[in-house]
């Protein structure tokens, strides 16, 4: 009887443990980067920063625009970026992730300005 007992304590133990191996600890950054027109940014480089341990989560945006950074640690505020060449370097800071969260941050990128004495004449 108290093995019968032992063996199905340990069944329901298993089964009630089994939905939380299914669980995630981390976290993901996803979004789309447009340029001033609404255009997808192809190539764009996107880059999370997790300051206290300089940790980075790097990643390219598709043929869309679109981004993922994956399997990104919990519990912490990132600094956010995305560079492009002939954009300025856009960025959020203090962003958080929640446990299993799929955050998404669209960024639409400004063109730079290069000055020059020809500017002024026009």
């Amino acid at each position: 009887m108290k093995k019968a007992s032992l063996i199905l304590r340990c069944l329901v133990l298993l089964i009630c443990a089994t939905p939380a191996l299914g669980q995630r600890i981390l976290g993901e950054f996803t979004g789309t980067i447009t340029d001033p027109n609404g255009g997808a940014m192809v190539g764009a480089k996107v880059t999370a920063v997790d300051p206290p341990t300089g940790r980075t989560w790097t990643g390219q945006t598709n043929e869309d625009g679109v981004y993922r950074l994956v399997s990104v640690p919990t519990g912490t505020r990132y600094e956010v970026s995305v560079e492009h060449q002939g954009f300025k370097t856009a960025r959020r800071d203090d962003v958080t992730l929640d446990v299993g969260e799929a955050k998404r941050l669209d960024f639409s990128q400004v063109a730079k300005v290069f000055w020059s004495p020809r500017n002024l004449a026009n």
